[in-house]
């Protein structure tokens, strides 16, 4: 067993942790729990899917939910060790995730 996926499940890795991005920092579904957490209501200060307002206006660590580059580093280092615990499963488990987020990109790229 290496520690670096073949390419293939680097690219379903990847996309699957793109997805799981979008989810946790970004998609309305799941604005509730970013509310509840930060206590501050994202819903109505978003523009063009970015967060607006000051930083000095929330605390420090909820940038770890509102910054794409920190959120993804983590959600990507915990798939990566998922896989490197459990290569089958974790696959398994970010498959459906991956093709979500492959459709995604490819609906949003017709689109425009």
């Amino acid at each position: 067993m290496t520690n670096v996926p073949a390419p293939w499940e680097f690219v379903l890795l990847a996309l699957a942790a793109m997805r799981f991005t979008r989810l946790i920092g970004w998609d309305s579904i799941t604005d509730p729990i970013r509310s509840r957490l930060t206590g501050h209501h994202h819903g109505s200060h978003r523009n063009q899917g970015r967060r607006v307002g000051s930083r000095h206006d929330r605390p420090e660590w909820m940038l770890f939910l509102t910054c794409p580059w920190c959120l993804g580093f983590w959600i990507s280092v915990a798939v990566w060790l998922a896989w490197l615990g459990w290569p089958n499963a974790t696959l398994i488990a970010c498959t459906p995730f991956a093709i979500n987020a492959a459709v995604g990109l490819i609906v949003k790229n017709l689109d425009a």
